[in-house]
This record gives structure tokens, C-alpha cells and sequence, in this order.
């Protein structure tokens, strides 16, 4: 693609964000679809996120992909929010149409999505959910949409975890019970951003858990901590490629109209993820 000064922009905002891949993803659908836009990262860090969705707004951005750490405070920004944001209490997708800045919330698309796609049921089974950020505030509205009997939520702020288990009327675990709920469950999800750096461990000593068929790892790192988990245990492990293509095919069909082809995500993925 040639730019000119026709040429539309949309960013993704995130701290850090050097790690991502929704450029790659994004810039080749772009291109098959022939769309006069171009697509790249932004690092914004909390103090500037106003500052950076404001100037977004002024340039005439397309839109705006919102990650780590932002996908909660950005709601004070925008114009106005769709029925999933407002439910689940996150954003991860802008729209900007006449100045005026729209969130939704692609996660837990993609997330209902991605288990389809990889036909996990979750019906009858117990699930624990790693995490209290806005990834995992998708993933209780996704667990829930899919009718998830029982779920548990953990996190190293307690606070926050037991806040998630009030809205989405799960239950909270409490630090050092941990093993004993993860004992009881077939399902582990890693919603967290535990696995993005390397080195990165969760706030608890995971045990073998017994039960769990399935780790299912919102990170698309090649080796994170539930990916060693999985293999020492030898247990089923689904990483973060297939959650992140389909989130972002959402986000592209919101900006274009057209949804793209998931596969041409995915094997970039394959490829080029860390």
C-alpha cells in the first residue's frame, strides 16, 4: 500500500507494548481487503492515556485497540459504550466515527469464538480464571454466555478478584487456597498477564492439579509458565493465538465492515509469535 493523504490510521494503545502482534495481524488483513489504512503500536503510558485518545480523536483516527494496562481507565475517555462494555466493565475496541469514540469489547467474542473453535464444552465442568484484569473480565462474560455451572477467580490482588467474583457471580478464591479449588476444577485460564515477560511467575506455587484437562493460556508467548505446567503435567494446553485472531477479527469488521480471513492471523502467528 501506497500512503497518502487519503490514508486512515488505527493504533493500539498499551504499556508495554512492543511484544504485540495485532500490527502484523491487522496490516495483512488491511491490505487483502484493499483498505486505504495502516495500522501500528503506540507505548502510552497511564499518565498519558487521555492525552493519547484525546489526540487520537483530533487526528481523525479509524480507531484504537486498547491492551495492557488500559482497557478499564480508557472508559473515562470515550463517548459512549456498547451493551457488552457496559456489562463487562472493559474495553479492548474504539471506533471513531464523526469525533465521536465508541467502545466495545472483542474479547469475550473472541473468546466464545476460540472455544468453539477448538470445541471446548464448559458446560459441567469447574473452571478456574487466573486473573481479575479486563481480559479476564471477558472471559467470566464469555464463561457465563456459555453457560459455565462454576467458576473461580484468582488473582494476586485480592481485592480485585473478589470484586470480578461479585460481578459476574462467581466465587473468589482467597491466597493460599488456591491448590485446593484448583483441585476441584477441570479447567484452568490463564487471563491474566502472567507469561507476557519472561521470568514471569503466578502469586501461588501451582500443585498438580488432578482434575484439569485443559490449560488455556490468553498469552501467546511460546514458552509461559502454564505452558511448562501443561507439559510437566501432561495436560492439554491451547495458547493465545487462537483468542487473538478471532478478538481481532471482530475489532477489523467493526472498522471495515468485512470480516477477515482467521487463518491468514494465524499462521502469522505460528511464525512470528515469541
Amino acid at each position: 500500500m501506497i500512503m497518502n493523504a487519503s490514508t486512515k490510521v488505527i493504533a493500539i494503545f498499551g504499556n508495554p507494548i512492543n511484544h504485540s502482534l495485532s500490527p502484523l495481524i491487522q496490516n495483512a488483513w488491511l491490505k487483502a481487503h484493499g483498505e486505504n489504512i495502516v495500522y501500528f503500536a503506540c507505548d502510552v503510558s497511564p499518565q498519558n492515556l487521555k492525552s493519547a485518545v484525546d489526540g487520537a480523536k483530533a487526528m481523525g483516527f479509524k480507531g484504537i485497540n486498547i491492551t495492557v494496562p488500559h482497557k478499564v481507565n480508557v472508559l473515562k475517555y470515550v463517548d459512549g459504550i456498547e451493551s457488552a462494555v457496559k456489562a463487562i466493565g472493559s474495553a479492548n475496541t474504539i471506533t471513531i466515527e464523526n469525533g465521536l469514540l465508541t467502545a466495545y469489547n472483542t474479547d469475550y467474542l473472541g473468546c466464545i469464538a476460540d472455544f468453539k473453535a477448538n470445541k471446548i464444552a464448559v458446560k459441567n465442568k469447574n473452571v478456574f480464571v487466573y486473573g481479575a484484569g479486563g481480559a479476564a473480565k471477558a472471559v467470566l462474560a464469555a464463561l457465563n454466555t456459555m453457560g459455565a455451572p462454576s467458576v473461580f477467580v484468582s488473582s494476586i490482588i485480592y481485592k480485585e478478584a473478589a470484586g470480578l467474583a461479585k460481578q459476574f457471580g462467581v466465587s473468589c478464591v482467597k491466597h493460599g487456597d488456591e491448590n485446593k479449588t484448583l483441585s476441584q476444577c477441570e479447567i484452568f485460564i490463564n487471563a491474566s498477564s502472567c507469561g507476557m515477560k519472561a521470568g514471569d511467575k503466578p502469586h501461588f506455587e501451582i500443585a498438580k492439579p488432578p482434575k484439569v484437562t485443559l490449560v488455556y493460556d490468553l498469552i501467546y508467548a511460546k514458552n509461559t509458565p502454564f505452558k511448562k505446567l501443561a507439559k510437566k503435567y501432561k495436560i492439554k494446553y491451547i495458547d493465545g493465538t487462537g483468542f487473538l485472531a478471532r478478538q481481532a477479527a471482530e475489532g477489523f469488521r467493526l472498522w471495515t465492515g468485512k470480516y477477515p480471513n482467521v487463518s491468514t492471523a494465524l499462521n502469522l502467528l505460528k511464525k512470528h509469535a515469541r
